[in-house]
């Protein structure tokens, strides 16, 4: 089969993925044709590209249009390319329309909702320079014949395919097919990558999250924001790998991509917890970003959380030295970082509050450079600090509020972490800070001396009321 109000908080700790120059690029030509679905095109053409749709074409609209702006450079070599491949769609939606009518046939399924899904396309890792190509058909959900591409055979998954197995393999249909993957599909994924690199040769990292509804329900490890999709998230303790939950990665509304694992900590300490951790590792990339469990940092599903997370790095190959992202119940929605170096919203919904002020962004825009400019301050005054004038560091600061919408109750967060380990901290009952290194110590006299918890608290609540 082709499978085309809960509340988090981010774990500041862990390591810092370094970039990588190997990366498996993807190339996937998804066509769905199917009969008497409500409101879907009969028949549906989709161009993926590491996990980013950069082509379509439907039954309805009976246009091949790019669904990337970089794609529009593909007919600087050829002119004709959207026309010809309208064409070509078109050709290709009656033949998919015959081949769903045969297997209706074939299943003795004549009338009803049915769907036919084919899957073609090929990887290519841009080390090695190997190609490997994909050729799958499933019906009404279920996989019906697919090509094994280390044998060069059919493999018919439904008997009612077996006769096109032996068909396909007297032909030859299997060479055919290889030699179309490496070819055609190996040279139009290199293009592709090559005309849209900025964007699919990035690598960005994910925001972790640990969510537990109830103290006796599993506890989620949420990693969200990460790009390309080849990246495994899983639970370790002690360090060693659990075989307990490994996530399936879904996509985001915004091209970036998310996984789930959960856990049963039911029979196990609260005090043991620390020995668990959440682990994440995206190909191309050296490092795994390893999140410890801390009991007192996890969010239950009664209360809706704001949180703003501000990075600030020096030396991270391909990211921004600084990014802030504010997130709601997990939903991106609010976006800036020092290369754009402008403050654009992640959700339609979002744009509606130019209605009451239509100034918000720009205005959001100059706070955002300002902030920028300050937190690159800090994190040179920690790196001395820490007698750290090189290299690669990172200053993360989560700062937000939970609400509950039942008792109306307010609560804030604010959290430094330097280089993947908790820095200093602000205790919302007490108004004061709280030093986790010898370093942060300066810090936490001066921002108490100057009242600056009872500030804050304020400020927090503020933020989280608008």
């Amino acid at each position: 089969m082709f499978t085309v109000n809960i509340c988090f908080v981010l774990i500041l700790s862990g390591t810092l993925m370094n970039g990588a120059t190997s990366m498996i690029h993807t190339l996937m030509d998804f066509y769905t044709s199917s009969t008497q679905v409500p409101n879907f095109p009969e028949f549906v053409i989709v161009e993926v590209v590491n996990g980013l749709t950069v082509y379509h074409y439907d039954s309805k609209t009976r246009r091949a249009e790019p669904k990337q702006e970089w794609m529009n450079r593909l007919t600087e070599e050829d002119p004709e390319f959207w026309e010809k491949n309208t064409q070509e769609d078109i050709g290709l939606e009656q033949l998919e329309k015959g081949n769903t009518e045969t297997v209706r046939l074939r299943f003795n399924k004549t009338e009803g909702l049915h769907i036919l899904q084919f899957m073609s396309g090929c990887e290519w890792d841009d080390e090695t320079d190997e190609i490997r190509g994909y050729f799958q058909y499933a019906f009404d959900g279920e996989d019906l014949i697919s090509l094994d591409w280390a044998t060069q055979t059919w493999v018919a998954a439904k008997s009612e395919a077996f006769v096109t197995k032996l068909r396909w393999e007297k032909n030859g249909e299997a060479a055919r097919v290889k030699h179309e993957q490496i070819h055609r599909c190996g040279e139009n994924l290199k293009k592709r990558v090559r005309l849209g690199e900025k964007t699919l040769k990035r690598k960005e990292l994910p925001l972790v999250w640990f969510l537990q509804k109830s103290s006796s329900s599993p506890v989620t490890c949420l990693a969200t924001g990460f790009y390309p999709d080849r990246a495994m998230l899983f639970w370790a303790k002690d360090g060693e790998e659990l075989e307990e939950d490994v996530g399936e990665i879904l996509p985001n509304h915004d091209g970036t991509f998310q996984s789930s694992v959960s856990l049963d900590l039911s029979s196990v300490p609260t005090e043991d917890w620390g020995r668990y951790s959440c682990v994440f590792q995206l190909s191309g990339v050296k490092d795994d970003l390893i999140t410890k469990l801390d009991p007192g940092l996890i969010r239950s599903n009664v209360t809706h959380t704001l949180v703003g997370f501000r990075t600030t790095s020096t030396q991270v190959p391909q990211f921004p030295e600084y990014v802030l992202v504010n997130v709601v119940d997990g939903l991106q929605m609010y976006y800036y970082d020092s290369k754009t170096r402008r403050a654009v919203p992640k959700q339609e919904w979002v744009n509606g509050v130019t209605e009451e002020d239509p100034d918000y962004w720009e205005r959001n825009t100059q706070m955002d450079i300002s902030d920028e400019q300050q937190q690159r301050g800090n994190i040179e005054a920690i790196r001395e600090a820490f007698n750290l004038t090189e290299g690669l560091h990172v200053l993360q600061w989560m700062v937000g509020c939970d609400w509950d919408n039942d008792t109306e109750e307010i609560s804030g967060f604010s959290k430094f972490a330097f280089d993947g380990e908790d820095f200093v901290s602000l205790d919302w009952d007490t108004q004061t800070y709280v030093a986790a290194r010898p370093q942060a110590f300066a810090l936490k006299q001066k921002w108490e001396r100057i009242g600056e918890g009872v500030r804050h608290k304020n400020q927090l609540i503020h933020f989280c009321v608008v």
